[in-house]
This record gives structure tokens, C-alpha cells and sequence, in this order.
């Protein structure tokens, strides 16, 4: 008997430690309502999520240099160095952003084309969560439309 309670106790203690010692899950927020779309310009390569409203949130870009960049449009001013993070799956990167002369609401990350975070963009599925400090995190469907700017920098 005297196992049989001690396993008792060690059940409940561990039972009401659990929620302790549990990780916290992070909240994912809501998805974001809108769609994608894609433009291709004689300088560069575009692939913007813009709400019903057309006001565009987030974007990818090929510049004209062959440089892929991510953009965070915001209500709020940019600052520079701020951290554009961006998660597809289990897969998490964090960017310092720069300001964009003359569009001071636009937090600007260049993507290396060899960055972990490519293949994820490039699969077109899924979701991909956008956050930078004091604005509203993102929640998107990952698109084709991505792929096809990536296709462009290579």
C-alpha cells in the first residue's frame, strides 16, 4: 500500500505542479484579412498583401539590384533598428529594419537568398506571422506571389 500511495503523491504533486512548469503557448493572433497581389515592373518585383480596404500591410521585393526586402507597412513611424520578426512553421528570424527615405511608416529588412526563412516563403504555404514592436502583429497566407518575387532575385 505504501507504493501505491507514494505514487499516489507523486501523481498529484506533479499533477499540480504541471500548469507551473508547462510552457506557455505564444497566442497567435487572428488571420489577417486580405490577399496578396503581384506586380512586376520594368525595375522591380513586387508581392504586396493589402487589406480589403487596399491599404497594403506587408510586402516582398526584388529591387532592381537583385536584392530581396522585406517591408513592414505601419501606421505608426519607423525608427531604425527596429526588429522585423517573421515566423513560417517552426521557423523563426529576426531582421533589424531600415528606414525608407521619404516613407517614414515603412520598416525595411533585406532577405539574404540564402536565408533559412526563404524556402518557407517560397512554398507558398501555410502561414506567415509578421511582427515589429508597437504595431499589430501580422497573421497572412503564405502565397505563390512570394515565390515568384524570390524567382526573380535569383
Amino acid at each position: 500500500m505504501k507504493v501505491g500511495s507514494a505514487s499516489l503523491t507523486l501523481a498529484a504533486l506533479c499533477t499540480a505542479l504541471s500548469p507551473i512548469f508547462a510552457a506557455t503557448p505564444q497566442e497567435t493572433p487572428p488571420p489577417t484579412q486580405g490577399a496578396w497581389l503581384y506586380t512586376e515592373q520594368t525595375v522591380e518585383t513586387l508581392a504586396i498583401f493589402e487589406t480589403p480596404e487596399f491599404q497594403a500591410l506587408f510586402g516582398v521585393r526584388c529591387s532592381p539590384e537583385k536584392e530581396l526586402q522585406l517591408a513592414r507597412l505601419a501606421p505608426n513611424p519607423a525608427e531604425e533598428g527596429q526588429t522585423l520578426r517573421v515566423t513560417i512553421g517552426d521557423v523563426t528570424r529576426a531582421y533589424d529594419t531600415q528606414i525608407v527615405p521619404g516613407q517614414d511608416a515603412v520598416h525595411m529588412a533585406p532577405l539574404a537568398l540564402d536565408d533559412p526563412l526563404i524556402a518557407g516563403l517560397a512554398s507558398g504555404k501555410g502561414r506567415v506571422l509578421v511582427e515589429v514592436e508597437g504595431e499589430e502583429p501580422l497573421n497572412l497566407p503564405a502565397s505563390k506571389d512570394v515565390a515568384k518575387v524570390i524567382a526573380a532575385c535569383r
